[in-house]
């Protein structure tokens, strides 16, 4: 920024128009002012189009789905909008790292959606929490009521559907002998948000090995393969979607920005599983399936599906408390099609729904005053 000029003394109004009312020139009575004084506003000014640049940088990484930015060392700074907007957390000392480069070391993970805490915890699913399926699918609601819902072997159930999410899960499963139904675990999900689809299942294993990678990936129809590394990732060519390994084999971690994170882990059923629960599962068939814990966000006030509608604001469950399995009915509202299908009777996705917080950002207007040692100035107002 030049000053001094004749220009700077007497702006061109026609320029000023040009250049917007965002940034109004310093003291309007520039003539009893000196050069430096002058010096001095300007440099404060283009301090200020540096922070509010700063600022919107922020906010493009959290459109991104980015929920942290590393400010220094141990701090996080959220970018989510929400309670926890622009609060700075610190990890702890014990776990200092959100993706440590040595796997047996603990992650930090900064929430910045609900809690405003950092705090130490593995990557990998933990069927404890909220939004998370494992076993024989037992769900923990957006409520923190546990339930159980079974579904049926080589069916295809909705587990949330939004207006711009859909989550679709596929059963596996046995029924024994004397039984009236079936034993079921998730073997796939399919993924559709705006006109994608992103799939991650479990390939037909007969014999478990822990060393040996079971996952399967596609994304818009086409498969892709990510080297067995700790750490080691893939992105869709837009960034929707990013995948990246928390171990060399069967365990990753699954972003879609702005939409829901996920831990995702593939867990045979043992023999041991089998004899206690009378499973009666075939020795050449490990019924690899899928451990699940879900992060949501931007859900709308009418989510549904088996897990979805648990986030409801005021939602009441309807299973049975102090029984060993609570089981949640409703397999003719969430039986769809197939896997990558929006058809079944309570699914509300619509491919091209606008997301709410996809392309807004905020900023708030900054008021600042110009001064120095020799006196105050009139100000200057940065809007957006």
């Amino acid at each position: 920024l030049s000053y001094g000029t004749e220009e700077a003394i007497n702006p061109d109004p026609e320029k000023q128009r040009r250049h917007g009312a965002g940034l109004q020139f310093c003291p309007l009575k520039l003539q009893f002012i000196s050069r430096m004084k002058m010096a001095s506003c300007y440099c404060k000014a283009a301090l200020v189009l540096l922070v509010i640049s700063s600022f919107l940088e922020y906010d493009a990484d959290a459109s991104r789905g980015n929920p942290g930015a590393n400010l220094e060392g141990q701090k996080r700074l959220c970018l989510v909008k929400g309670p926890c907007y622009r609060k700075t957390l610190v990890c702890p000392d014990s776990c200092p790292e959100e993706r440590p480069l040595n796997r047996s070391h603990i992650a930090c993970f900064a929430d910045c959606w609900d809690n405003c805490t950092a705090t130490c915890r593995w990557r990998k699913p933990n069927c404890n929490l909220e939004g998370a399926i494992c076993y024989e699918p037992r769900f923990i609601g957006g409520d923190g009521v546990m339930f159980y819902f079974h579904g049926s072997a080589n069916n295809d159930f909705c587990m949330v559907s939004d207006k711009n999410l859909q989550v679709n899960a596929h059963f596996i499963g046995k029924r024994p002998l004397g039984r009236t139904k079936d034993y079921t675990w998730v073997q796939s999900l399919g993924i559709m948000f705006s006109t994608h689809t992103f799939t991650v299942a479990t390939k037909k294993v007969s014999k478990w090995d822990d060393d040996v990678d079971h996952f399967l990936f596609s994304f818009d129809d086409k498969e892709f393969t990510i080297p067995t590394k700790y750490l080691s990732n893939w992105q869709s060519p837009s960034s929707d979607v990013k995948v990246e390994r928390t171990n060399d084999t069967n365990n990753i971690q699954l972003s879609i920005p702005q939409k829901m994170e996920a831990f995702i882990s593939v867990e045979p059923v043992t023999q041991h599983d089998s004899h206690v629960h009378n499973y009666q599962i075939p020795l050449d068939d490990a019924f690899a399936h899928l451990a699940l814990e879900f992060r949501f966000f931007n859900f709308t006030s009418k989510v549904d599906g088996v897990l979805g509608k648990t986030y409801r604001p005021g939602y009441k469950t309807p299973v049975k408390f102090g029984v060993p399995m609570p089981i949640m009915g409703g397999d003719e509202k969430y039986q769809t099609s197939s896997l990558l299908a929006a058809d079944c009777k309570s699914c509300i996705f619509e491919p091209h729904a606008p997301s709410p917080d996809d392309d807004r950002f905020i900023v708030e207007p900054i008021n600042l005053k110009c001064n120095n040692k020799f006196g105050s100035g009139d100000g200057i107002i940065c809007r957006r």
